[in-house]
């Protein structure tokens, strides 16, 4: 759809036939709603029905191989992935990884709390196949998959074993380079800072240039002005764990 809804474009393939869709006026004037989904491709699929010898691409499984994936990570299943499924993938496919999202974890006889040898006998642990995603994933993940659980934290009594970061960073990304505009009334506005976090109950300390800024529990966002010129931002937890960032502000406005 081009700016100011002057046109809409729907463009369809078969294996027959490429049917190409442009709506609009002709001297370019705009008009609410048209655009490619509204106008356009509503042409382009009654087009298609009045094209006789419909059939549909066929599968190239002379280039292709059955392998067996993970159902939650797509990834190709290991011995720790409780679910798979089979399906076709070309051959190049076979050279994926196998599944790092399922990892063995040891957990209390109630499966509340992650241990280890410092703080549990062996024979009471439970070992168990877990589904961990990384912070920012699981931050989107788990909006569209309610049945998705957080790994569990370590017992108060446990020596934490940090094989994996529990929090990171939304924005900025490491190196990135942020535009702070200005409000209407001249005053320089806020950029939406953001981490993701394993645990939602942990607090997370946030730090700026060396200087304390604030924390956040929960929803990890933080509104700030940082001034033209280079920054470094650094995050920690409740549980001591930190990552930084450094990013440039081009732009105040």
């Amino acid at each position: 759809t081009s700016f100011g809804f002057r046109d809409g474009w729907a463009v369809g393939i078969t294996p027959h036939f490429v049917v190409g869709v442009w709506v609009g006026n002709a001297d370019g004037e705009g008009r609410p709603g048209l655009t490619g989904t509204e106008a356009a491709s509503p042409i382009m699929f009654d087009i298609f029905a009045q094209l006789q010898g419909q059939d549909w691409f066929r599968q190239p499984t002379s280039e292709m191989e059955k392998i067996s994936v993970c159902v939650k990570s797509g990834h190709r299943n290991t011995s720790l992935c409780e679910k798979t499924d089979t399906i076709w993938v070309t051959k190049t496919g076979l050279q994926s990884v196998p599944c790092s999202n399922h990892i063995s974890v040891h957990l209390s006889s109630d499966e509340k709390y992650l241990v280890n040898s410092t703080c549990e006998q062996m024979d009471k642990m439970i070992d168990k196949s877990w589904f961990v995603l990384p912070p920012v994933e699981e931050f989107y993940y788990r909006h569209k998959n309610l049945s998705y659980q957080s790994l569990p934290t370590y017992r108060a009594n446990c020596s934490m074993e940090l094989a994996r970061l529990n929090m990171e960073l939304i924005y900025p990304k490491p190196h990135s380079r942020v535009f702070v505009p200005r409000e209407l009334n001249g005053m320089q506005g806020k950029v939406v800072f953001e981490a993701a976090h394993h645990n939602p109950n942990n607090i997370v300390y946030w730090h700026m240039d060396g200087k304390f800024i604030g924390t956040t529990r929960s929803k990890h966002q933080l509104s700030l002005s940082p001034t033209l010129g280079e920054h470094k931002l650094v995050l920690v937890d409740d549980s001591g764990e930190s990552i930084e960032s450094k990013f440039e502000v081009i732009s105040g406005g």
